[in-house]
């Protein structure tokens, strides 16, 4: 079953051309495109996708409330945020916002199809790079290589890309990954991302 999405933006011309590049992936579908924030709402409620992708350059307060009411009028759709600006500060507001996914436009494209899915089935799914480096819990339950797959996992990438960047298996990674699931009692490998993003242990 496709990933009903929603396209919004700042610039037509963005939106449009990243509205064509994510109806081109397998198990994505893209319902609507909103050529500006102020459309967002009226698009999601009409439209019931499961993912909204909202590109911004600066989150405003206007953006903020607009994202804030989304997630309260339409709690079904999730919401993944593109913005060229990369902050902790900006991270938590968005976060507080109810926004379940924050791309910075410095990643790949595989990041964000990542972030899409995860915000899809209601998991936080964040850039690693949009974090401060808080110093790691004495009471984290993972192991060193379970951190490296979930903050991997944060970052949107496949099984495939993890075992490639780690140099490790595909079977590995997996298994890897159901270890940290079971240790955080997550219902998978992005909730356990959230999870120790939350802790801090990532």
């Amino acid at each position: 079953m496709s990933i009903r999405i929603v396209v919004a933006g700042e610039y037509a011309l963005s939106v449009e051309v990243m509205a064509k590049y994510l109806d081109t992936v397998a198990d994505f579908s893209v319902v609507g495109a909103a050529k500006q924030h102020g459309d967002l709402l009226p698009a999601v409620a009409r439209l019931e996708p499961a993912v909204a992708v909202v590109e911004t350059g600066t989150v405003d307060e206007d953006v903020l409330a607009i994202l804030g009411q989304l997630r309260t009028t339409q709690p079904q759709c999730g919401v993944a945020l593109i913005s060229s600006q990369s902050s902790p500060n900006f991270t938590d507001q968005a976060i507080r916002a109810g926004v379940l996914s924050v791309v910075s436009l410095q990643v790949e494209l595989q990041y964000l199809i990542g972030a899409i899915r995860g915000a899809a089935v209601g998991c936080l799914t964040m850039d690693p790079g949009l974090f401060a480096s808080p110093p790691v819990s004495l009471h984290c339950p993972l192991s060193a290589r379970e951190a490296d797959v979930l903050r991997l996992t944060a970052s949107g990438a496949s099984l495939k890309e993890i075992a490639r960047d780690l140099y490790l298996a595909v079977g590995t990674v997996r298994n890897l990954a159901s270890t940290a699931i079971r240790k955080l009692q997550a219902r998978n490998r992005f909730d356990a991302a959230r999870i120790a993003t939350e802790q801090r242990w990532l």
